[in-house]
């Protein structure tokens, strides 16, 4: 939970707010499948765990009634990889 805090804090920095309801309301209404999370197409959505899911769509389809954690979490699930930092250390090692 402290990972979750720290990234909402970090997102939301300054806004108190919008940490408040993300931390006390937003993610309850997740977590107990309320809104649209408890329809049953929601739920079948999730399901899907392929290379053709899309949990970004899927938070944009079914997340406009908790907005602050809609967009904290499609801004998470669309960052990019990349071992490029990785890789500059272990070239300095290979010579």
């Amino acid at each position: 939970m402290d990972g979750f805090l720290n990234c909402v804090e970090t997102f939301y920095h300054g806004d108190f707010e919008k940490q408040d309801k993300v931390v006390n309301n937003e993610i309850n209404i997740y977590k107990n499948k309320g809104g649209h999370f408890g329809r049953a197409l929601a739920m079948k959505g999730c399901e899907q765990n392929d290379d053709k899911f899309d949990p970004a769509n899927w938070w944009t389809t079914y997340g406009h009634h908790v907005p602050n954690l809609q967009k904290l979490a499609i801004r998470i699930l669309c960052l990019t990889s990349s071992s490029s930092g990785c890789e500059r250390n272990w070239s300095t090692f290979e010579g």
